[in-house]
């Protein structure tokens, strides 16, 4: 850093890892030194930081904006003058059988280590084939795994292409005949953008793998919904956005997370007493990574442990030095650190049965709950969130929308966060209710039922190819129409 004071590589690598540790000391002067040498990138037309973790650094909408666009245009630029080949002519549909070809990429293959895999495992078996064909293209790794398994056996085609250069993958989808090619990677782990820089699919969707714009004149849509990216933000992504009824944000859990609908006993799950909670404890629950947990939220939730004097505040060990220092901030803020509790992760098999000893779980604004958020939902905990101004501060308010709870979990402000979290703890009679609610109405809500989220996402696909075969130029913003005899939430989780 001596060295380096003004470098945007250090201070971000710095403070990344200051974040992962809630070591806060220095964040006010480390962040406005990025401020500094933000300035200084943007005067070059630079890439300033790696786009998933520019959303922990407080950029503005169009600050991530301009960050994905000049690093996708210098993937592009280097795409082009590597591989110049022209690029195969686009399919067309054939009128006898008007069946589009979807073809989904993973950077990361499909591994069973992405929540990627996870949630979209039945995704591709259910796709509606008097509509779609539907292909795979794994573009790395090939590490089994009963995830995987079930993608590949879920797809027309399947293709393992971690052996194939960029320019022979295009040839293959040519011969594949890709009308839409579903990015499920983005700016994420192993990412593999070259691949949509020379598809030849007329249709290229950002699905799933990356909370933002890739700021990129290659790929044409992202796919969300009304509350994650509502119109009138659609001037901050390149995209336009394919919106869905319910969220975006598909799951898999009423296929393979049913271990929460197992009557009790379930052996192997520690009760509330062995995790350290007495029987008249209201827990509130944070199981987010700790670099989503920024003072101004941590404050609030002191204020939270302030008025409710029978809350506890549980968080998972994501770092070593984390709960130490939390401790000591809650100290000066008056709190008892011993109120707040932390534990290892749990095995997966029991991990979401120890997490619903919950009995509210607060979200991060700065970077939302995403598959936690579903992860808790499931498990009967109600999420209580605040939407902000980017994708990642507001995918959770799908979700609660998603699950009926919008009414009564989705904050205004900051403090409106804090006041509605007081009210609920102090009306446990309420709390027990909605928790109950939840918990009896999870597999009729539309937030976990993969098929009518795929059919949706099935509807938008479509309708962005009958704006490309149109010749039209599309709207900013696209929304799929609710299939016929949706269910509403409203009346089910309340």
């Amino acid at each position: 850093m001596a060295l380096l004071p003004d470098s945007m590589v250090t201070l971000s690598n710095l403070l990344m890892g200051e974040n992962r540790a809630c070591d806060w000391r220095h964040r006010k002067s480390r962040v406005r030194a990025m401020r500094r040498a933000l300035k200084d990138s943007l005067a070059k037309k630079q890439n300033f930081a790696p786009p998933f973790h520019a959303f922990e650094f407080e950029y503005t909408p169009k600050e991530l904006l301009l960050n994905s666009r000049y690093l996708s245009r210098s993937i592009e630029a280097s795409a082009r003058a590597k591989y110049p080949a022209r690029k195969p002519p686009p399919p067309a549909l054939d009128p006898a059988r008007p069946v589009l070809h979807v073809a989904y990429t993973n950077g990361a293959g499909f591994v069973n280590g992405t929540t990627t895999a996870r949630c979209l495992q039945s995704v591709f078996r259910l796709h509606d084939r008097r509509r779609v064909k539907v292909l795979g293209y794994a573009l790395s790794g090939n590490a089994p795994s009963p995830e995987r398994e079930r993608i590949a056996s879920g797809c027309d085609v399947w293709v393992e292409a971690a052996g194939l250069d960029y320019p022979d993958l295009a040839r293959r989808m040519a011969a594949d005949k890709v009308h839409v090619l579903v990015d499920t990677t983005g700016y994420t782990m192993r990412q593999k953008t070259e691949a949509m820089v020379l598809s030849p699919a007329p249709v290229v969707l950002s699905f799933h793998g990356f909370p933002g714009t890739m700021g990129a004149s290659f790929v044409h849509y992202l796919s969300s919904d009304p509350r994650t990216t509502p119109p009138d933000y659609a001037g901050f992504y390149s995209e336009r956005l394919g919106l869905v009824p319910w969220t975006y944000l598909i799951n898999d859990h009423r296929q393979s997370r049913r271990e929460v609908l197992a009557p009790p006993p379930h052996p192997g799950v520690p009760t509330r007493a062995e995790l350290g909670f007495g029987e008249g404890d209201v827990v509130l629950a944070s199981f987010n990574q700790m670099y989503k947990v920024e003072p101004k939220v941590f404050e609030a939730w002191m204020q939270v442990l302030a008025r409710v004097p029978r809350a506890r505040l549980w968080m998972l060990k994501f770092s070593t030095s984390a709960p130490e220092l939390l401790r000591e901030e809650a100290a000066r803020r008056g709190v008892q650190p011993s109120r707040l509790v932390f534990h290892d992760k749990f095995p997966h098999d029991t991990e979401l049965l120890a997490k619903a000893h919950a009995d509210l779980f607060l979200d991060t604004p700065l970077f939302n709950a995403h598959t936690t958020g579903g992860d808790v939902l499931w498990a009967g905990i109600p999420v209580l969130t605040l939407p902000g101004d980017n994708f990642a501060k507001r995918v959770a308010s799908g979700l609660v929308h998603s699950a009926g709870l919008l009414d009564l979990t989705c904050a205004r402000s900051l403090d409106d966060y804090v006041a509605l979290a007081v009210q609920l703890c102090r009306r446990g009679r309420v709390l027990r209710r909605v928790r109950r609610r939840l918990r009896e109405a999870r597999e009729a809500l539309p937030l976990f039922d993969t098929r009518l989220l795929t059919a949706h996402l099935e509807r938008s696909m479509a309708a962005m190819w009958e704006v490309y075969a149109a010749g039209a130029p599309p709207p900013p913003c696209h929304a799929a129409r609710a299939c016929p005899g949706a269910p509403d939430p409203r009346s089910r989780a309340q």
